[in-house]
């Protein structure tokens, strides 16, 4: 018989394995077009929806059997409300939205021009607005960003 600490240590190697296994796999997956990942997402909360809804009628009708509401049908109730307000968040979904939440699982430069190819213009024009806004509220930093070069950093002569 195996004892607790060597269950959990041969439990935590597993998940280590199979971690490094799929990660190969992550890094050959197929980045999905903005419209596509937008779909998805507002798909995965309309089903979401349709559940807490079945789940939430079936609950209405016992609670009437037994005469009464109960707090857990108001439990019920927020996380209904919960799940129409995830559909209306989904399908607000920007490609800034897509860029942040979506495409940070992607690290190979591969799966990002994957990603810049299946962009349209007005969707890539978009992400470039969303990327200017954010530089234009950052705080000014003099010291020298990362592919910036030397001649952009260096103060213009004032003319006398």
């Amino acid at each position: 018989m195996m004892s607790p600490s060597s269950f959990k240590i041969r439990l935590i190697l597993l998940g280590a394995l199979l971690i490094l296994l799929s990660a190969p796999l992550a890094a050959k997956a197929e980045v999905r077009s903005f419209k596509a990942w937008k779909a998805n997402q507002t798909e995965d909360a309309r089903a979401a929806l349709q559940r807490l809804q079945i789940d939430s009628s079936i609950e209405n009708a016992a609670s009437l059997e037994k005469s009464q509401r109960t707090s857990g049908s108001t439990r019920s109730d927020r996380r209904l409300e919960q799940a129409r307000l995830n559909v209306e968040i989904a399908q607000e979904l920007t490609t800034n939205d897509y860029f942040l939440l979506y495409l940070k699982t992607f690290r190979s430069k591969e799966a990002l021009l994957e990603a810049a190819r299946k962009l349209t213009p007005d969707e890539m024009g978009d992400l470039m607005i969303a990327y200017q806004k954010q530089l234009s509220t950052e705080p000014s930093d003099p010291s020298p960003t990362p592919g910036s070069s030397p001649a952009s950093q260096r103060a213009v002569p004032s003319s006398p």
